[in-house]
């Protein structure tokens, strides 16, 4: 809508980032670097925390195609699922293609089949990878159905298999209280908030990918957008989306913090 007022090419700032593109910060960085060391040392379950919108999904897709060797890699986005479903629907990941990859039967029969092809995978030099999206929301009986059988597996010396269990930061305290999870969990990866040189960076890099050719967002705009967004990812794209359209309408040459704050103030009214 506002791309040829500005002379963009495309969206600068969408909702859904494509894994190649995404800018990765420092702690971004870091959480792929641990997750990486957990998994090539086959320590244990790795936990990812952030809040929402932070980049955790974004963290996890890198991690996906980071190595042709991590397969299979099941990324469950059904936390509220039971136990048994949940086991269900990994199985049904995790043996696609594969005769016999039904899934009836009991949870037993289910764990027997995901360490057949966990086996099978490692013997060919794979490393199987299951990691749980919103992991915050997973209730006790999962935690000790699902998750601790898989990491079971993880302890046969026949099967490479790396369990992640990706949340907001009250995931972290959830494990402490079970003994048995906290002491199998080798890596804690935390995502925190865009600095002040991120966020310009992560807006000039959005900019300049959909053609910007001059500095749009001024540095009074980016200022405001860490003050009120704390540096968050999600919250910057729907700020910038918003005043790039605001300054369509206005016919403004550039985006200022007056910007930022009115379209923050439209989104939290909106979102009340």
């Amino acid at each position: 809508m506002y791309e040829a007022y500005w002379k963009l090419t495309k969206k600068p700032f969408g909702l859904r980032p494509v894994t190649d593109q995404i800018f990765r910060s420092r702690t971004q960085q870091a959480a792929l670097l641990r997750l990486r060391y957990c998994i090539e040392n086959e320590a244990g379950m790795a936990l990812l925390l952030g809040i929402s919108g932070s980049g955790k999904s974004a963290t996890i897709r890198s991690l996906m195609q980071s190595s042709d060797q991590l397969r299979p890699f099941v990324h469950v986005l059904f936390p509220t699922l039971k136990a048994d479903e949940i086991l269900r629907l990994v199985a049904e990941e995790i043996m696609s293609g594969l005769a016999g990859s039904g899934s009836s039967g009991t949870a037993e029969q289910t764990l027997q089949r995901i360490r057949r092809k966990v086996s099978l995978s490692s013997s060919a030099g794979q490393h199987t990878v299951i990691c749980f999206d919103d992991a915050h929301q997973l209730n006790d009986d999962v935690l000790t159905s699902a998750v601790l059988p898989l990491l079971n597996i993880s302890d046969l010396t026949d099967c490479r298999l790396t369990v992640v269990l990706s949340g907001q930061p009250v995931l972290a305290a959830r494990i402490r209280r079970h003994h048995q999870l906290s002491e199998r969990t080798a890596v804690i990866a935390s995502i925190e908030g865009l600095t002040l040189e991120e966020v310009s960076s992560y807006v000039g890099d959005c900019m300049r990918s959909a053609g910007a050719a001059a500095e749009i967002f001024n540095p009074s705009a980016i200022q405001r957008l860490l003050d009120v967004t704390g540096g968050n990812p999600r919250r910057i794209n729907r700020l910038c989306d918003m005043a790039l359209l605001v300054g369509c309408a206005e016919n403004l040459t550039q985006i200022s913090s007056e910007e930022i704050d009115a379209v923050s103030q439209e989104l939290l009214l909106s979102a009340a």
